[in-house]
């Protein structure tokens, strides 16, 4: 009896350093620390811009000419987007750190308890490790299947990441605007637009919107092989196909184009396959060639703009 309570103490003894050793290891293991040191600590930073730009003082603002408002404008504007780069980069390392952290402390933590059961010979206090250690498994394999749903952490990432750079260039384009045509306030909208798409909320939508639109252009495909077989219902046809696959037909569909034509209909329930072939649909397909045109001369027509009967 004695020699069993000496071997549980060992193995717990053993248990506790290997655990405390794997936590400083994770703990100060390159890839699970989100990068390398700053020169400026991330708080030195965004102190630094609530210094020099704070919330700006709009009479005072409104009350200067076009030249110094436009400067400040712009001045405030990148700041601002530098402030949430900086905060988002601490948001998507903690991100990182939450998935590889649990993953790999369960695992070791699994394996310490496993090795530790296997040295023992006390059949309860051997069970009592095995079921902690078979819990642990059922924590991360639940973590793993129901929250980070294989990975899909990593594709939200990659989409927010996605939709920041193309807020952030849109909004880089409006600052060679003047003052008047892109007043402060419409960059204040702008800068939210640009904070909600790097949360986690904004991601999960932005992914399920490319998947819908990615299925769209698999039903387009499949509508092609179709309407390729059918006979032309006059001009708007070929322009149209011309329009949506402008690789030539063996080539494959533009999403966005075939995206944007879908959204101008006032009504989605009908596919484009019949709009295209159908003789109802005769002044849809004009507007949806006049829609066409529009968009290549880079006025784009409204969504919900084309009425369907």
């Amino acid at each position: 009896m004695a020699r069993a309570l000496e071997n549980v103490f060992r193995g717990t003894v053993r248990l506790a350093c290997l655990l405390a050793f794997v936590a400083a290891t994770v703990a100060c293991t390159p890839s699970l620390s989100g990068g390398p040191e700053r020169v400026f600590r991330e708080s030195a930073q965004l102190d630094f811009v609530r210094k020099h730009f704070p919330l700006p003082k709009m009479n005072a603002y409104l009350a200067q000419g076009e030249g110094p408002r436009r400067t400040f404008r712009n001045e405030y504007v990148l700041a601002q987007i530098y402030a949430m780069d900086v905060n988002y980069g601490v948001y998507e390392a903690a991100l990182t750190r939450e998935m590889q952290a649990i993953g790999f402390g369960s695992t070791v933590a699994n394996i310490a308890l496993t090795s530790v059961a296997s040295q023992i010979s006390p059949v309860g206090t051997k069970d009592i490790l095995t079921a902690t250690a078979a819990g642990l498994s059922g924590v991360r394999a639940s973590y793993e299947k129901d929250i980070l749903v294989d990975r899909t952490i990593q594709i939200i990432q990659s989409q927010m990441r996605t939709s920041r750079a193309r807020v952030a260039t849109r909004i880089l384009n409006r600052l060679r605007l003047s003052a008047d045509e892109y007043p402060l306030m419409m960059a204040w909208i702008d800068l939210q637009d640009y904070y909600k798409a790097g949360t986690f909320t904004d991601g999960l939508v932005e992914v399920r919107q490319t998947v819908g639109e990615q299925a769209i252009a698999a039903a387009a495909e499949r509508d092609y092989v179709v309407i390729n077989g059918l006979t032309g219902s006059g001009p708007e046809f070929d322009s149209i196909i011309a329009f949506l696959y402008p690789n030539g037909p063996d080539a494959e569909i533009d999403v966005k184009r075939r995206s944007y034509l879908y959204s101008t209909l006032s009504r989605k329930d009908e596919s484009i396959q019949n709009i295209i072939r159908l003789p109802k649909y005769t002044t849809v397909r004009a507007k949806l060639l006049e829609c066409s045109n529009r968009y290549l001369a880079a006025d784009p027509c409204p969504p919900n703009s084309v009425p369907m009967p």
